[in-house]
This record gives structure tokens, sequence and C-alpha cells, in this order.
């Protein structure tokens, strides 16, 4: 829902979407792949994966406040540049191991690349995140990594969120939306 009302007030930047979302499923496939065949293979170790994926998650949330408070100053780049690959397949493993992307890295990185206002960085990391965790639901769901019961009180949740959420960002300034951005993902890291 999100992603189709930030389709509707063309909050989304197309090219950016198609190139970031390309760049990012390598590594999705990986993670995704990697967790399903050692959770498979190797029922044990269940505690040894979520440990890794709580590293992998402050990993993510500290390379999110790199490109947010430090890499913003550091790397002067655009969308064609060398550092769209790698930013791409990082977030893609990230998300592809541990659903985090959204807010966290994507949206950081698409104002690392500095092509967009704060509020089309908003819908074009929702439309993002909305493709990219569709395919690793799916990649989870066949390796039988999901619990749908989960899965269908979140996704109410959020449709009943969203709606809200999309008015409000179409009414809020700029320089809002960018400060929003900022204290939300501190929040995340502090949490």
């Amino acid at each position: 829902m999100a992603g189709t009302e930030h389709i509707r007030i063309n909050n989304v930047n197309y090219p950016l979407f198609i190139k970031l979302t390309a760049w990012a499923l390598p590594g999705l496939f990986l993670s995704a792949f990697a967790i399903n065949y050692v959770l498979v293979q190797y029922p044990n170790s269940e505690q040894q994966v979520q440990t890794l994926l709580r590293l992998a998650v402050i990993g993510a949330i500290l390379l999110s406040l790199f490109l947010l408070i430090g890499g913003k100053n550091k790397v002067k780049t655009n969308t064609n540049s060398r550092l769209l690959p790698s930013t791409g397949i990082g977030i893609g493993f990230v998300m592809g191991a541990t659903g985090i992307g959204g807010g966290v890295l994507i949206a950081p990185a698409l104002l690392l690349f500095g092509a967009e206002t704060p509020k089309r960085v908003v819908g074009t990391s929702s439309l993002i995140a909305l493709a990219l965790s569709g395919l690793t639901t799916l990649l989870y769901f066949s390796g039988g990594q999901l619990s749908v019961n989960l899965a269908i009180w979140m996704s109410v949740g959020s449709l009943i969120a969203l709606p809200l959420a999309s008015r409000t960002l179409r009414r809020v300034p700029e320089t809002v939306v960018r400060k929003s951005l900022f204290l939300l993902i501190f929040i995340a890291v502090i949490l």
C-alpha cells in the first residue's frame, strides 16, 4: 500500500529504484539461500544463526549512521558512481539476512547519493524495500523459515498505519522529513 501511494503522488525515482533494486538482488539471494541452507542442513545451529543476525543488524545500523553522519560529508557521488553496485549488494545482503532495509539502509544510501528530496527518498526507499521484502518473504517461505501468522499480523498493522503516514508525508516540509528520518534511525540504534 505504501508503494502504491508513493507511486500515486509521484514520490518515486524509477531509474534509481531499478538500479538499486537490481544491484541488491545478488546479495539478497546469497544471504537468504545461505541462511535457509544452514538452518535446514544444521538444525541445531539456530542459536548461532540468530547471533550472527543480531550482529548483522548492529552492523546495518552502524553503517546507516555512517552514511547519515560521516558518509555524506566524505563521499560526493551520484547514482552512476561505482559506489552504487557495492551499496546495492550490501543492502540486498543485509535485507536477505535480517529483513532490515527501507528506513535503516536504503533511505540513508539514497540520501548519500544526493539524487532526491527527502520525500522522494522515502517514496523510492519504500518501493525498493517492498520489492526486496516481498522476494525475501518468498525465499524464506520456500525454505520453511517463515511464520505466516506473524507475517499476517505485521502486514495488517502496516496497512493500518501506512495511509496515515502517507498523508502526513504530503503535508510536512522537506526539512521536517529529513530530521524525522534521522531521528527514527537514531531511535533504531538505541533500541
